[in-house]
């Protein structure tokens, strides 16, 4: 059986599809060493590891992206009310 290879963003069109690392990383913008020393460490999105494989399935991943989320509050203050001016 011939499987058609899909781009990255008719892949991500489908929300439990499995990504490549190297699809994470170019999904992120970030080199895949990067991708490499998360797993090591433990800090990046859940992995499946498949024979030698890994794999990321896309909801974990936007799980993972939405714990990332600076939550800080902007109070609306600008640089001149802070210092005064």
């Amino acid at each position: 059986m011939i499987v058609e290879r899909l781009s990255y963003s008719q892949l991500m069109d489908h929300t439990d599809l499995l990504v490549t690392l190297e699809d994470l990383a170019e999904y992120l913008g970030i080199p895949k060493r990067t991708i490499y020393a998360w797993r090591y460490r433990g800090i990046g999105p859940v992995g499946l590891k498949l024979g030698g494989h890994v794999r990321y399935r896309r909801s974990d991943i936007e799980k993972w992206l939405d714990e990332q989320r600076d939550e800080r509050e902007f109070t609306g203050t600008t640089l001149r009310s802070r210092f005064g001016q």
